[in-house]
């Protein structure tokens, strides 16, 4: 299962963390744990985020990663794992509680990772190798071999575990089939166990996670911060607590503490890494935007969700005419509930009112509290072509796990009130089919009736929902959408005289466009047409050609006129040129193949890098282990001594519990080979250098193999980081030699690579998957609607105004960093170069332009950036310019060379 990009970068993230951890903790900081979550997020949010700390937990790296519905937090969950075992726990199997928010969740997740074909249990065994996945009543049999051979993942829900009166729970009762877990224990791991107030020990399922230190991953992890689960987490001695949610808690709470009965704050979740709305769309991962239609009566309404199913439909199986795969738009429907005190749209209603459109019993399924039609056998394979389901009636939420990528059309008579209420349902026709964009445009957004006369109040209720579901309330504007757009460059909306409404000669030819969703409605019986909002050019157009009949096109068209004026003109300059689809490609660095140019990139390097991993250096210069941590108490319960020595007394714990012998060198060779890496080397290669390394550790510095075997985790890191800064040293030699085969960058120096229209990076309207979304003053131009990874103030900041405000630019992008296939790059020898802004002049010359303070003006990296900027534009034949911006004061260069340009 290929990772998207956003899943990628969360779990390196992960994964740097906690290295950092470890690497503060053995330099002596004193709340590692806090610096490094200080410190990376200044690296992931461009400024450093306080880490809060859960007093129950002291020391132990509790961090979130914030996935929106429909990102795929399981897989993710699966890969991070392998991620907290090697780099935080640094063992090679590992005891994970796996923590879901309800019992369907349960089953739905059991299934899925106990069987072997599915990807979440592929993922698993993957990275992994052996693994058990267990419920609590087979978790309750586990054996002490099974701990010691395995990565055992036992998927619970908190209840499990959670209640302030344990005696009731199974997890904390005696079982003698637990016992061999305790035969034998040394002192130190005795003192860990929960005792009885007689001073004895149960053989419990708990007693066995504190010996073990679980790993625990906490799904939807914002119903699980309050007191009682935190001093839960606690009683289970975990290693590290990773949560997975679309909605962290972001402030602090309070709540009355069950024992003292006093108010206590709970800390809110530490987000190491944010995922946002349209990162997930670039992945094609979900449908955007929301098309929203809101009117009165009901019925009428749902005329037109019928309709649109309809056209749906028909897109769908034009796709499928064109080879793509099967796919059957799919209606969700909202009824209200029986109410006492008046006349409610209930759910036999609504069927009843489908029957009368001659819906056919099949197509339709009603799923409630009492009636769960979603259950029965032909509705299981939704996704099956021999399904014939395509209304879905439900009244709260469908049920949890239920996930249908083929949900379109969310049509709701109910009182919609919560956010969270509306993410229920909301979420269920976010998801892309097939995870695939669709060539047809209407077949990648979803689509909202709402039965409401007013605008304001319906989005509202909708752009809650997907705050809900996970999205930043800045991005759910742009999400839902709005027809009533601001006038030119004023902030000001355009307030029109109203709606118009009109009488027709003749009925339309076709169904109305759905571009026309949330702007105008037909009503057969009355045979009218009422213009809710101003139309744009183009939608104009389409409602004019829907009707046949000359003089209804004339009765339309000054409708049109008489409802918008000059508003359509406006809305359509107001929209970003991503949005108009303009065009925006920007020339490359490329080599030449036969009669074609492509993209200079990692492979056109390292096929011509030459080295020799046998003929290198094999000193650890460096490698050192930390002093012995066998014999020192791991039962400390001092605040301050565990945050600064939590991760070398889990070490600690885990020695206890494992053998300590050595490893015969060609073992432990071929361990560390595995342990990292290295697909441009032979085994051979790795081989002989990895005996000469750990044969001079042994030989010159004295380090036994049992205390190499004991630290290959650390021995591992060393090589590979030593194997690291010798390929980096090649590889820059063989950039030098290729690119740069003489002081000069000059266009008389023997072309290597080629910059032209030939080969270009191309911006895709539709792809933009910044981290976050920036949050301050308009600033004109941006090629796409939203500016992303930008602070409001500060250095950086000051440069993307210079830009956005410059004469000569016709629009501009804020380039994102790590992003391949969405932005503008250059191959360095160690990674790609990420202008910080690239830009398209009015003269059609593109302008890429990095920003450096000048505390890193001067450094080896910078100057390799601007050797090989300057290259691209020396290339370019005067169509690129390249411009390295070093300080505040040197902002002026921008207007200046974009004025030589002209």
């Amino acid at each position: 299962m290929n990772l998207k990009n956003y899943q990628k970068k969360s779990l390196d993230w992960l994964g740097r963390y906690y290295e950092r951890c470890r690497t503060l903790q053995e330099a002596g900081d004193r709340f590692p744990v806090a610096t490094a979550f200080t410190s990376i997020t200044a690296e992931t949010y461009g400024s450093g985020l306080s880490y809060s700390k859960v007093e129950q937990l002291p020391g132990i790296p509790y961090v979130c990663l914030r996935i929106p519905t429909g990102g795929g937090k399981t897989v993710l969950g699966c890969e991070a794992v392998a991620v907290a075992q090697k780099e935080l726990l640094r063992a090679d199997h590992a005891l994970v509680l796996w923590l879901v928010p309800s019992d369907p969740i349960r089953r739905q997740t059991l299934d899925r990772m106990k069987d072997r074909k599915d990807p979440y249990r592929v993922a698993l065994e993957t990275k992994l190798g052996a693994v058990e996945v267990l419920d609590i009543e087979e978790a309750m049999n586990v054996t002490r071999a099974t701990l010691d051979g395995a990565t055992v993942i036992v998927v619970a829900t908190m209840q499990a575990f959670r209640r302030k009166d344990i005696s009731q729970l199974k997890v904390y009762e005696n079982n003698g089939a637990l016992m061999s877990h305790f035969e034998n224990l040394p002192a130190g791991l005795l003192a860990i166990l929960e005792k009885k107030p007689e001073g004895n020990f149960d053989f419990s399922l708990a007693n066995v996670f504190r010996l073990r230190r679980p790993f625990v991953i906490v799904d939807e992890a914002h119903n699980n911060r309050r007191t009682l689960a935190f001093e839960t987490l606690r009683r289970l001695n975990p290693s590290g607590i990773l949560e997975l949610t679309a909605t962290p808690n972001r402030d602090r709470t309070t709540e009355r503490d069950p024992d003292t009965g006093e108010m206590v704050e709970n800390p809110p979740s530490n987000v190491l890494f944010s995922v946002s709305a349209y990162a997930l769309k670039a992945e094609e991962m979900i449908k955007l935007p929301i098309y929203l239609r809101y009117r009165e009566p009901w019925d009428a309404l749902l005329t037109d969700a019928i309709g649109v199913l309809k056209e749906l439909q028909n897109d769908a199986d034009k796709e499928i005419a064109e080879g793509g795969k099967y796919l059957r738009p799919i209606m969700l429907l909202q009824a209200q509930p029986e109410y006492q005190d008046k006349k409610s749209i209930t759910v036999d209603l609504v069927k009843q009112k489908l029957r009368e459109f001659h819906i056919r019993e099949e197509e339709i399924a009603i799923h409630t509290g009492d009636i769960r039609e979603l259950e029965k056998p032909e509705n299981l394979k939704v996704l099956d072509p021999a399904c014939k389901l395509r209304f879905v009636i439900t009244v709260a939420a469908l049920k949890e796990g239920w996930d249908c990528p083929f949900a379109y059309v969310l049509f709701s008579v109910a009182e919609l009130s919560s956010g969270r209420a509306v993410e229920q349902i909301l979420g269920r026709i976010l998801r892309m089919p097939h995870t695939t964009r669709k060539k047809r445009e209407a077949l990648n957004g979803a689509y909202a009736f709402v039965a409401s006369t007013k605008f304001d109040a319906a989005a509202k209720t909708l752009k809650d929902g997907l705050v809900a579901a996970g999205f930043e309330r800045q991005e759910v504007d742009a999400l839902v959408v709005d027809p009533i757009l601001p006038l030119g460059d004023t902030n000001s909306p355009v307030v029109p005289a109203g709606p118009v409404t009109v009488a027709l000669p003749s009925p339309p030819a076709a169904a109305l466009p759905l571009s026309l969703i949330s702007d105008v409605t037909w009503d057969a019986e009355a045979t009218t047409l009422r213009i809710e909002h101003p139309l744009t050019a183009e939608q104009e157009t389409a409602l004019i050609g829907a009707f046949a009949d000359v003089k209804t096109k004339i009765v339309v068209a000054e409708a049109c006129r008489q409802r918008a004026g000059r508003a359509a003109a406006a809305t359509a300059r107001k929209a970003s040129p991503s949005q108009r689809k303009v065009p925006f490609a920007v020339p490359v660095l490329a080599v030449k193949q036969g009669n074609f140019f492509r993209q200079f990139d990692a492979d056109d390097l390292d096929a011509r890098v030459s080295w020799s991993l046998t003929e290198c250096d094999a000193e650890l210069t460096g490698f050192l282990i930390p002093t012995e941590q066998r014999g020192i108490r791991i039962d400390i319960t001092d605040d301050e001594k565990l945050q600064q020595d939590f991760i070398p007394l889990n070490d600690a714990q885990q020695q206890l519990l494992q053998s300590s012998a050595a490893w015969p060198v060609g073992k432990l060779v071929d361990w560390v080979d595995r342990a990292f890496a290295h697909p441009e080397l032979t085994e051979a290669e790795t081989g002989i250098y990895l005996t000469r390394a750990i044969g001079r550790l042994i030989d010159a510095r004295n380090f036994s193999l049992e205390s190499l075997t004991a630290h290959r985790y650390r021995l591992a890191k060393a090589v590979d980081a030593k194997i690291k800064k010798l390929r980096a040293e090649a590889r820059r030699k063989a950039l030098e030699e290729f690119l740069f085969p003489s002081d000069s960058i000059l266009n008389d120096v023997p072309a290597s690579v080629f910059v032209s229209a030939a080969a270009t990076h191309i911006y895709d309207p539709n792809k933009y998957p910044y981290t976050e979304a920036y949050r301050g003053l308009a600033l004109p131009n941006h090629y796409y609607e939203v500016i992303g990874d930008l602070k409001t103030e500060g250095e950086e900041y000051e440069c993307a105004k210079a830009i956005a405000y410059c004469e000569g630019i016709e629009f501009w992008v804020r380039n994102l960093s790590g992003e391949e296939e969405c932005s503008f790059w250059i191959q360095t020898s160690s990674d790609k170069f990420y202008p910080d802004f690239i830009a398209k002049l009015k003269n059609g010359k593109s302008l890429a332009v990095e920003y450096k303070g000048l505390d890193r003006a001067t450094n080896d990296d910078t100057k390799e950036k601007e050797r090989l900027g300057q290259l691209w534009e020396a290339r370019s034949g005067g169509q690129c310019i390249f411009l390295m911006i070093k300080g505040p004061d040197d902002l002026s260069r921008i207007a200046d060379a974009v004025a030589k340009a002209d």
